[in-house]
């Protein structure tokens, strides 16, 4: 998260239960692709008890 506080590139894996990924990611998820363009992003979508 240090390069990417400082401007540089990195990788952010997040994991969601379905429907929240939906709902609270996409104003988030937007911004930090314009904020970090060179940061890489994995989203999963995992029932609830593997999380």
């Amino acid at each position: 998260m240090n390069q990417l506080q400082t401007g540089g590139e990195g990788e952010v894996h997040l994991a969601a239960i379905p429907g929240v990924d939906t709902v609270l990611f996409p104003d988030f998820l937007s911004k930090l692709m314009q904020d970090h363009p060179n940061t890489r992003l994995s989203l999963r979508e995992r029932p609830m008890n593997p999380l």
